[in-house]
């Protein structure tokens, strides 16, 4: 499979705009001979939660006006997209990933888990629940080219959504994802690291870049394969560009970089069990 991961730069609240560009970024992918073209979260119409976007104006249904033109720009093709967008759902709207082949669409992710927090750098308060509707199912879809995972940004800090996925067979997950920029910022996440160890999937990390509101983003879009670690990455950081790198990659590949490592294969449900009735029992036990 042949990876083309996007690291584009939305205009807010120009969905047209983005979508051109979207189509744009997808025939230099399929020239590329791409199987799988990747975008960031909220790619199709930018990405704000301080009430510069208006989400509810701009979502639209999965299948829709915009998965209709992606889905016939890859007709006869053997390729996948992956944009980030809002998906309105029976009168909610949903920060979603949508999955589209030649036939039209596999399926949505929706992202699990909100964002609330006071962000160190602008000050501003990001909370995405004023906006969206968290999702309920995990993302897990079987594709031409085997099972994949799709997560959105935030849900990688929650280590049961991946290694779901670990646990379902996927060999690869994709993650478009608004990773701000921050001063002293390590390239790579240390946690990204580590969740590649420890769920033992390619990870195809698609951020967007540039200014949206006034809050900076990184780029930094990359390939992580398990414990060999960073393949490939875009620019990163404050002078992060708009670009898409390009990575050739295989189940096989992936499972050879497990090595002798079976996180995934030894996997015992009476564990789990157990982590699901501590999780019940302990669900409003934390104070921070």
């Amino acid at each position: 499979m042949k990876l083309f991961l996007v690291q584009m730069h939305p205009e807010l609240n120009n969905k047209a705009a983005n979508l051109k560009k979207v189509l744009e970024w997808t025939d230099r992918g399929l020239a590329a001979g791409a199987n799988l073209i990747a975008f960031g979260e909220c790619a199709l119409n930018g990405y704000d939660t301080t009430g510069k976007v208006n989400y509810e104006d701009q979502a639209e249904t999965i299948p829709g006006p915009a998965t209709e033109q992606i889905s016939a720009r890859l007709k006869g093709k053997h390729c996948l997209v992956i944009v980030g967008m809002a998906e309105r759902s029976r009168g909610d709207v949903y920060n979603a990933a949508a999955l589209v082949g030649p036939n039209g669409v596999i399926g949505s992710a929706r992202k699990l888990y909100l964002v609330h927090l006071l962000a160190r750098t602008s000050g501003k308060l990001h909370d995405e629940a004023a906006f969206f509707k968290a999702g309920e199912r995990i993302g897990i879809f079987d594709t031409e080219f085997g099972r994949i995972g799709v997560l959105i940004c935030l849900d990688n800090r929650h280590p049961e959504i991946a290694y779901a996925q670990a646990i379902a067979g996927c060999w690869l997950k994709v993650r478009p994802s608004a990773g701000p920029w921050r001063p002293n910022q390590p390239e790579i996440s240390y946690l990204d690291l580590g969740r590649g160890i420890e769920t033992q999937m390619a990870d195809a990390y698609v951020n967007i870049v540039g200014d949206q509101a006034g809050t900076w983003y990184r780029g930094g879009t990359c390939v992580i394969v398990g414990s060999e670690g960073v393949k490939k990455m875009a620019s990163a950081g404050r002078e992060a560009i708009e670009e898409a790198i390009e990575y050739e990659i295989t189940p096989e590949d992936v499972y050879a970089a497990r090595g002798q490592w079976r996180n995934i294969r030894d996997v015992r449900p009476d564990l789990l069990k157990q982590l699901w009735q501590i999780a019940e029992q302990y669900q409003h036990g934390y104070h921070s």
